[in-house]
């Protein structure tokens, strides 16, 4: 979580990647999401509830890095955030330019998803 003192610090590029993966993040973990992933997984509520409360920020941190590596100036950071914006807000529009970033999304949702299951068992262990 980055506090307020913080993002003063941050490059516009850079809140607006921490922003795009934040907006991910919650849909990807959305109440909808946990509970079906709670249905598949034979644990624990004590278990469930460190799982949900600490893979989140992991995959946050994870599809930072991945927009970080994947849109290297200011206009893609700002298209990735727009578009993500776009995706839970009717009243922003989806950039014109959305097409150009859907590859470095993909290969950074890829890579973070394919995650889930090492940082899964870190957590339970």
């Amino acid at each position: 979580m980055v506090t307020s003192a913080q993002a003063t610090n941050l490059t516009e590029r850079q809140r607006d990647i921490i922003s795009a993966a934040a907006i991910y993040t919650s849909l990807s973990f959305s109440k909808n999401n946990r509970l079906e992933r709670r249905k598949s997984l034979p644990l624990s509520e004590q278990q469930y509830q460190r799982l949900d409360r600490l893979l989140p920020p992991r995959f946050q941190a994870c599809m930072e890095g991945g927009f970080a590596v994947a849109f290297a100036n200011d206009e893609q950071a700002r298209t990735i955030r727009l578009l993500m914006q776009s995706v839970v807000s009717w009243e922003v529009k989806e950039p014109g330019n959305a097409q150009d970033v859907i590859p470095g999304f993909v290969a950074a949702n890829k890579w973070c998803t394919s995650r889930i299951p090492l940082w899964t068992s870190a957590i339970l262990n």
